[in-house]
């Protein structure tokens, strides 16, 4: 029978082979066509697999009350004409003569041996039959089996896809959090290189000194073309109400505020960077003052410091 089968039969009843819901002469032809072809070993292994999976994933399930009922009732009535036939030869065997005494004999005359219960084989289906009647089981299972693979790799691909969708997100902010920290530090290197420039060939230096609202003020204000730096040391923190501002005085005119200085100029030890207004290119001197917090388009507080 095995040499009967095609790889198209072998594939379609493998399923049930797996299940062990074939004939034995069938089971035996898969077996020795599988020892000729090694190739279908794992195939054979992954529809095992699957198996197992699908037999620890059902739930467990208690059979209804009357499944011992009609179980029982069937064995009765596959075993009625077994125990009619044995009733039949026991009554015969009563009724014959050569089981009595026979007349004047010493012994009784030996009985003859029972007869043996046999019960009929049954004579195994042909495998064509058979294997059409398991294919559309077999065609179920691999459905099924094929169903499953489907549905857990699409979870497996969703979780992942999630997962890296999270993961991308964070870099994405990551990123931005780079790239605003390199714009800060590019700001700051290019505010001490022009610093450093200033230093190093400035346009102009004007030393500023304090006054008397002020008299241990000091002070450095450097040009290099449109920006200025400013280094003051000596004032006093003033209350929030309150806050210094830069002045650019021209030779002629009304001074011309650089911008707010703040309420404590003391408690930045660095060099300010100040934009000098286009109107006040050609400044005499540098003033600060005290104003009200806000500042003042016009000095109306003591000037500390001058140069």
């Amino acid at each position: 029978m095995s040499q009967g089968l095609s790889y198209d039969e072998v594939m379609e009843m493998l399923p049930a082979y797996v299940l062990g819901a074939l004939e034995a002469d069938e089971m035996l032809a898969i077996d020795e066509y599988l020892r000729r072809h090694r190739l279908l070993e794992e195939r054979l292994q992954t529809l095992q697999e699957s198996t197992a999976q699908i037999a620890l994933a059902a739930p467990m399930a208690t059979p209804p009350p009357r499944a011992k009922e009609a179980l029982m009732a069937r064995v009765r009535s596959e075993a009625l004409p077994f125990l009619q036939d044995i009733s039949a030869q026991e009554r015969r065997l009563s009724i014959n003569p050569l089981l009595r005494r026979a007349p004047g004999s010493k012994k009784p005359a030996s009985p003859l041996p029972s007869p043996r219960m046999t019960i009929p084989s049954v004579a195994p289906s042909t495998s064509s039959g058979r294997r059409f009647q398991f294919g559309w089981a077999a065609a179920a299972l691999t459905a099924a089996l094929m169903l499953l693979a489907i549905i857990i790799t699409s979870a497996s691909y969703q979780n992942r896809i999630e997962a890296l969708q999270q993961e991308i997100a964070l870099r994405d902010r990551q990123l931005v959090e780079m790239n605003r920290q390199m714009e800060a530090l590019e700001e700051q290197f290019l505010s001490v290189q022009n610093q450093l420039a200033a230093f190093t060939q400035p346009d102009r230096v004007i030393p500023l000194t304090g006054t008397e609202a002020a008299p241990e003020a000091r002070g450095l204000f450097l040009q290099k073309q449109g920006d200025g730096f400013l280094f003051v040391r000596g004032l006093q923190p003033l209350p929030t109400s309150q806050t210094y501002q830069l002045w650019l005085i021209p030779a002629e005119g009304a001074p011309i505020s650089a911008g707010l200085l703040g309420a404590n100029v003391a408690a930045d030890d660095g060099v300010r960077t100040v934009a000098i207004p286009p109107e006040a290119e050609g400044f005499a001197a540098v003033g600060i003052s005290i104003e009200p917090e806000g500042g003042s388009p016009l000095p109306t507080g003591p000037i500390v410091a001058l140069g």
